[in-house]
């Protein structure tokens, strides 16, 4: 049972004992009221009673009409008295009889007055009335005390019942009081005490005290909390001490990990320097001394990255910004010097050319607290880059320079050694058997030389105007390029019962009458130095990442091993005159080609097995070549 409804039923019990005790006290007060009012009539009765004897009395020595009247007012007030109905029996039936007797005495004295004047003394006949009218008062007086004597005695009963009911009532409301302080210490002050006990016992460090919880009162439960709250307490605390260890271990090695990268900082070759959230120098590393030829005095708490005039000279400082504001990291090339920089002195500082990395360094919740700066020394390598740069510009002069001496050089030769071809032929035919043998056989050597030295002249033309009369690639279909070329080759082709076929081919980047003239070359050899059979020539494509492989493959009389590179060069043939015509130049001018466009070219062959030559161009991005 809960406290509240317990003491509600307690105090409900008390109530209506005192309720009880006051119904008690005053019915018990209403009869004694009752009782004292019944007395005090009965007292009035008696001496009411009492004045009608006087009156009476009177009447009879003295006939006084006065006397008579008094006891005829007296009577009336008695029947007055009698008329509430509480004096019954004797005393209404003696007071009933007073009034004629004493009305008989009156009528009797009042005739016997007249028939003989005065009378001198009662008669018998008075005698007997007023000797009635005594009885009956005697009679009235005795009933009256009678009742009055009654009447105390009720009285006392009903005031001796009323105190032992009250005093019965005040027991059971004292023992009610008891009951409930006793019900208040069991029910209430014992568990608080335990309860208070357990407490201190817990704020002492003892998390084993536990508080006896029996019951279903709010006190049970409040101990049953209790010990729940200290069962959670000391889980908690476990896991705190736990948390606690842990933490230590954390810290102890979250120091040695911070000492061994302090020392990872400090020894390491590459310059290092840490800054504040605000872009102050707090710490920097032995290699960024040796580098910048700074002090810690000259530059720690001094030097401030977002200050730096040559990083906003140079136009990196919004980068520098983005790492502090956004945290975003920073990469730049610096051309430094660290003696310019205006809100520092130092005077020793050299100059030197960096990779810069800016990398924000934040805590656990994302904010940024520090900047770690990292340079590289590329000042030799800066010097070097500027050297090749020298050197490539002057190697580009030079093969502008030669490409334009041979231009010039092919094309001044080609009037005199047509002049030469012309004047050799007409010769040749004007005395054409008319001179000796040898005559003729010289003019023949001649008219062959300076024809083989036009198609030598014409292609070194066409090599040297690869770099320089090509146009700029663009999206071209490689397949019609091919289907193009196949067209001007078709005399060779079926004079030759050769045999060419293709995959589909992709859309590249290239320059398209370039690259009609490497498959022109290509196919153009593999149907010259042909074998036994009639050529088979094979032409396919892959895609390999954003560059495509072309491979032209052939069934001829193959290249040796040692020659796939030679054959590459200017003026390299591997047959003579009489095996085959040609000037050593085409594969040099689809090599030329080919690295022109960013790609690279090489064979795979056999002396006797054929030969597959493999190119790559530039794929047009977001295009695959279909399966």
């Amino acid at each position: 049972m809960k406290i509240r409804t317990k003491l509600f039923i307690t105090a409900g019990v008390s109530v209506a004992i005192a309720l009880l005790m006051g119904v008690v006290v005053l019915f018990t007060s209403q009869q004694v009221e009752k009782v004292s009012a019944k007395n005090a009539r009965a007292h009035q009765v008696s001496a009411l009673a009492a004045q009608l004897a006087n009156f009476r009395g009177e009447y009879l020595l003295s006939g006084a009409e006065r006397a008579r009247q008094q006891w005829y007012a007296s009577y009336a007030a008695l029947t007055d008295l009698l008329s509430a109905g509480e004096f019954g029996g004797s005393i209404a039936e003696d007071t009933a009889a007073m009034e004629p007797i004493f009305s008989r005495l009156v009528e009797h004295r009042a005739s016997r007055a007249a028939d003989v004047g005065t009378a001198e003394g009662p008669d018998e006949v008075e005698k007997l009335l007023a000797a009635q009218l005594s009885g009956r008062s005697q009679s009235l007086a005795s009933a009256v005390t009678g009742f009055a004597v009654d009447n105390r005695a009720a009285l006392a009963s009903a005031q001796q019942r009323a105190t032992v009911l009250t005093l019965a009532l005040l027991g059971a409301l004292l023992a009610t009081m008891a009951g409930t302080s006793f019900l208040i210490f069991v029910s209430i002050a014992n568990p608080i005490t335990r309860l208070t006990h357990a407490a201190e016992s817990i704020a002492e460090g003892d998390l084993s005290a536990r508080v006896e919880a029996t019951g279903k009162d709010e006190l049970a439960i409040l101990g049953t909390a209790f010990n729940t709250m200290t069962e959670r307490l000391t889980a908690t605390i476990g896991s705190l001490n736990e948390r606690i260890a842990e933490r230590k271990r954390v810290e102890e090695a979250l120091a040695l990990s911070r000492q061994f990268l302090n020392s990872v900082i400090e020894q390491s070759p590459e310059s290092m320097w840490i800054s504040d959230s605000k872009g102050t120098l707090i710490r920097m590393n032995q290699a960024c001394r040796e580098l910048f030829g700074a002090t810690d005095e000259e530059a720690i708490g001094k030097y401030n990255l977002l200050k730096d005039n040559l990083i906003e000279e140079q136009g990196f400082m919004p980068l520098v910004k983005n790492v502090f504001e956004k945290g975003e990291v920073a990469r730049f090339t610096l051309d430094y010097d660290l003696s310019k920089v205006k809100h520092v002195k130092m005077e020793k500082a050299t100059r030197t050319f960096l990779d810069v990395v800016v990398s924000p360094i934040k805590d656990i919740h994302g904010k940024l607290t520090n900047a770690l700066v990292q340079h590289k020394d590329i000042t030799e390598r800066k010097q070097a880059e500027e050297e090749l740069t020298q050197r490539a510009e002057e190697l580009a002069r030079s093969n502008a320079e030669l490409e334009q001496f041979a231009y010039i050089a092919s094309h001044d030769l080609q009037e005199p050694l047509r002049m030469v071809a012309s004047y050799t032929q007409l010769l040749g035919k004007r005395y054409k058997g008319k001179l000796d043998g040898d005559a003729d056989e010289f003019i023949s050597f001649a008219v062959e030389g300076a024809k083989r030295m036009q198609r030598l002249i014409n292609d070194l033309l066409k090599y040297s105007r690869v770099g320089t009369r090509g146009q700029g690639p663009e999206p071209i279909y490689s397949e019609q390029v091919l289907a193009e070329t196949l067209a001007g080759l078709q005399v060779a082709i079926t004079e030759g019962a050769a045999q060419v076929t293709h995959d589909p081919l992709p859309k590249v980047l290239a320059d398209e009458a370039q690259l009609g003239q490497i498959f022109q070359n290509l196919i153009a050899n593999a149907l010259k130095y042909r074998g036994d059979a009639p050529p088979r020539i094979h032409i396919s494509a892959a895609q390999e990442g954003d560059m495509c492989v072309f491979s032209v493959r052939d069934n001829g009389i193959g290249i040796d091993p040692q020659y796939h590179e030679r054959v590459f060069l200017i003026f390299q043939r591997l047959h003579t005159r009489e095996e085959g015509s040609g000037t050593g130049m085409g594969l040099a001018v689809c090599k030329k080609i080919v690295e022109r466009h960013g790609g690279r070219i090489w064979l795979e062959s056999e002396l006797g097995k054929g030969a597959t030559f493999y190119f790559t161009i530039p794929a047009v991005a977001g295009t695959q070549l279909a399966a």
